[in-house]
């Protein structure tokens, strides 16, 4: 660099021939071509670039030498000069400024990087002892940074291991079995928070392992300094409130600082199912020997049995015949009980509405404010009564009409149950969208029943502060989001009908598909017929709600498969 420097046509420059800078510079240059440490000069407003050979070499391959030598550092470092101009001013008025493992980007070969430097910039005085140029000493730590980063990501990845390993790991310090770090699975395993575990000794975390010589071993890893291991050791832990015997894999490693034993690494796995798994089948090969054995004289036992069983076998064909009897006369009395509640029960209940209408319109002006308050009440519980038998009887011939199923398009059925309730869905302001939807097999009474149960459900449970919107889509349906019961078929249909509703807390899902159980007003039947409908289609109905933000209900309904 002194070669390149003395041969330089500085006559081009701000600073002129080398001759006429002043002193203090050409003490300064001298002093940086003699240094090993990578140095810069920054002279003059114009910032005329000078550096030594220490400070070349970290230019890499780079165009930038001897490029730069005597160039404006502007010219020099675009790339940088946003961070490092600040620096260079600070510099230039009188103060020294820099840090440790500074970022600056660079262009490097073609390539934009982020490079790190450790950056002092010092300012520089002429003859006057004015500020007139900086020095800058520095060293690229871009690899002690990377490297650094990448320990801590190894650090990371080792401690994500640690925590989510299928095993259990905790670090027990030499005095007084400390534990200084446990993971989740260890703390499942023992029926404690890491609170009560990090700390505290392995005594006062786990007072029931006293007596179980678990502590002695540890002792003894760390006094001879050799690793522990053992197979299904059985264990009994206070988990809850009543303790628990486990089998565990168990490893104790010593852990050293130097030659010296600081703690002990305990590694646990959980093989409890496997130990009892295995007794279970040692047990059960025991017992079929017990049966090998049995099986020569139950033979020859067989043969008197088997005469006596048709014996039997006769006598049973008898009695078959009478219960189908029973069974004819049951479905009658069924029949029967459908016909009562059809008729017999509702009978008394239209005469009850009938006295109570005759009541309010002939004998009103008769009656004081609290009768004909009861007088209203009883209609409408006569009302209530009535459409609860209604409901009733729908509930219980939704299993019994047997009516042939047929392919039945879907879109059809909800037009023709939007167009029943016209009325009752312009009068609560509601907007139903209906997706495309698939033909289905069934019968399209029940079908009917089952989506004019749903749209009645959505409109009755509304918010009376915004418009109600009902959505039915469908699409096909994935089977890891299927009922674990739905195997018959191959291929379901998913098919929802949700609402902006009031909703309902999920807590009460399972209640509201059951006879007889409401969250809100109502007889507590519409979607039990709902979920006896999906079953005579061999598919299931599931729902989520939150509470003022509405219910969704998913039907899984088999694929139609043609025959075409």
């Amino acid at each position: 660099m002194g070669e390149l420097i003395r041969n330089f046509d500085w006559s081009k420059t701000r600073l002129g021939v080398p001759d006429q800078w002043p002193r203090s510079l050409q003490i300064m240059v001298r002093l940086i071509l003699h240094s090993r440490v990578p140095m810069f000069i920054l002279w003059s407003d114009d910032l005329i670039q000078l550096y030594n050979d220490a400070y070349r070499k970290l230019l890499g391959t780079d165009d930038r030498h001897p490029r730069i030598l005597g160039q404006k550092a502007e010219e020099s470092w675009p790339d940088a000069w946003e961070v490092i101009k600040p620096l260079i001013d600070k510099a230039m008025q009188g103060d020294s400024v820099g840090g440790e493992d500074m970022r600056v980007p660079l262009n490097r070969n073609g390539r934009w990087i982020d490079t790190y430097w450790s950056l002092d910039y010092s300012p520089l005085y002429d003859d006057a002892d004015r500020p007139a140029g900086v020095l800058l000493t520095c060293q690229e730590t871009t690899e002690t940074v990377q490297n650094r980063r990448k320990l801590l990501e190894t650090r990371n990845q080792a401690l994500a291991f640690f925590e989510q390993s299928p095993v259990g790991f905790a670090i027990l310090s030499r005095e007084g079995l400390t534990f200084q770090m446990v993971n989740s699975f260890y703390c499942r395993l023992v029926g404690r928070e890491p609170d009560q575990l990090v700390g505290k000794s392995l005594r006062s975390a786990l007072p029931e392992l006293a007596d179980q010589g678990f502590d002695q071993l540890l002792e003894k890893v760390m006094e001879t300094g050799s690793s522990h291991v053992s197979s299904e050791v059985p264990i009994q832990l206070l988990r809850g409130n009543r303790t628990e015997t486990l089998y565990v894999d168990v490893t104790y490693q010593p852990l050293r600082d130097d030659d010296r034993i600081t703690g002990v690494l305990v590694v646990v796995g959980d093989v409890t199912r496997q130990v009892e798994s295995r007794r279970k089948v040692q047990e059960s090969g025991a017992h079929f020997r017990a049966l090998s054995e049995q099986l020569d004289q139950l033979v020859q036992q067989r043969t008197e049995e088997l005469r006596i069983s048709n014996k039997e076998l006769a006598a049973s064909n008898y009695a078959l015949k009478l219960a189908n009897v029973d069974l004819v006369r049951t479905n009658e009395r069924l029949q029967s009980f459908v016909y009562v509640a059809s008729h017999d029960l509702q009978e008394p209940l239209r005469k009850i509405q009938a006295f109570g209408d005759v009541l309010q319109s002939q004998f009103q002006d008769n009656l004081s404010e609290g009768e004909r308050d009861m007088t209203g009440r009883i209609q409408k519980s006569a009302g209530r009564m009535q459409q609860l038998i209604k409901d009733l009887l729908t509930y219980s011939q939704v299993g019994v009409q047997r009516n042939a199923d047929k392919p039945i398009p879907l879109n059809q059925i909800v037009e023709d149950v939007v167009s029943d309730l016209e009325v009752l869905i312009r009068e609560s302001s509601a907007r139903v969208e209906v997706g495309s939807l698939p033909t289905v097999l069934g019968t399209a009474s029940r079908l009917r029943q089952l989506i004019q149960n749903l749209l009645s459900n959505a409109i009755k449970f509304r918010q009376p502060e915004r418009p109600l919107l009902i959505r039915i889509n469908a699409r096909p349906a994935i089977p890891e989001e299927l009922p674990g019961d739905l195997t018959r078929h191959e291929a379901y249909w998913l098919i929802t009908v949700s609402d902006n509703g009031i909703g309902f807390d999920e807590k009460y899902k399972n209640r509201i598909f059951q006879p007889f159980q409401r969250l809100h007003h109502g007889t507590g039947i519409g979607l039990a017929i709902c979920h006896r409908v999906m079953e005579t289609l061999d598919g299931a109905i599931e729902v989520s709600s939150r509470p003022d933000e509405g219910t969704t209900f998913r039907l899984f309904v088999p694929v139609y498969q043609s025959a075409e």
